[in-house]
Parts: structure tokens; sequence; C-alpha cells
């Protein structure tokens, strides 16, 4: 657990949630290890991709994103962990064409949870031919981004909390006049 350790002094040393979620995935894209990822991350009520490595969207087929948004929208709805050693194979997964064209994937989704709140999600995958994920890099992920969703539920408080400070002060100098001070 010495990576674990390493991340989450990455971790509590950045700021915002933009930087979070950056930095838990490349570390753990590196860690897995995976050939491409992705975080979702909770923005208001909705979800956006914040952040991906080699994880081309805008080349991605339009199966390949959908896969990719079933198996996110899964893991958010459940708050739980979906590991695939091959999705070619998974009787789990509907059999879709872009399976087919993607071949043997190993695919690893876990939430960035806290307090039974699912505040992102992190996706990794890789070619099944090079051994899927082992048990080992599947605890280290699921550790961290347990570690990561409590991070990520105080950067978004903070956020939150910044924008109250400001839409407080606007209010107050509207209300005020304060040359004189």
């Amino acid at each position: 657990y010495a990576s674990l350790f390493d991340l989450a002094k990455l971790l509590l040393s950045e700021d915002g949630t933009d930087s979070v979620a950056d930095t838990v995935l490349r570390k753990l894209v590196e860690l897995a290890p995976a050939e491409r990822g992705f975080v979702v991350v909770r923005e208001g009520s909705a979800f956006e991709v914040k952040r991906d490595v080699r994880f081309d969207r805008g080349h991605a087929s339009t199966e390949d994103r959908r896969v990719s948004r079933r198996l996110v929208r899964q893991v958010i709805d459940t708050g739980e962990p979906f590991v695939s050693q091959n999705l070619l194979v998974d009787a789990r997964v509907e059999r879709l064409e872009s399976i087919e064209m993607a071949g043997a994937r190993a695919v690893l989704v876990v939430p960035l949870a806290a307090g039974g709140e699912v505040y992102g999600v992190l996706y990794l995958d890789r070619p099944s031919a090079d051994g899927g994920f082992v048990d080992s890099a599947v605890r280290l992920v699921r550790d961290a981004a347990a570690l990561g969703g409590l991070l990520l539920r105080r950067a978004i408080e903070r956020e939150e909390m910044k924008r109250r400070v400001q839409s407080l002060e606007r209010d107050l100098t509207a209300r005020h006049d304060f040359q004189g001070i």
C-alpha cells in the first residue's frame, strides 16, 4: 500500500475538483496498469467527463462511447464497482457491435463516492491479452477511488462555499455603500 500512500499525499496537496480528478486518473492508469481511462465527475445534477488518458472521445466510435456510458451509468446507479476481465465473454454485458470491434478488453469501473453519494466514476480499461486487471490492482483502484471520493466531495464543497461567499459579497455590496470605508 505504499502506492496508495503516495497517491494520498498527491491528492491531499490538490485544491480543486479538476486537479483531484486529474491526479487520481493519471496515477491509477499508471498503477493498474491501464491502457486508457477517464473520470466522470458530478457537475450539479449532471455527470460529465472531466479527464481522460488515452481515451480520445473525439476519435472513439459511437458504439465505443455507448458501452462506456452504459457501464458508467450502472456504477453511478448501483454505487458498486464493475470489473470484467474480458467484455467479449462477460455474460453481464450486452453483446454490442462495439465490444466486438474493440476486441477482448478488461474493464474496471469504480465509483468515486463518499457518505453514500456518488460524486464521480473512474473508468479504466486495457486489452485482455495483456492479462486483464490483477486482484491487487483492483483492490488498489477501489481503495484509491474511496479516498478520491472523499477528497472529491471536499473539493466540491469548497467550490460551493466559494460561490456562496461570492454571492453574499455581491449582495452586501449592492445593499450598502462602502465607498467611505
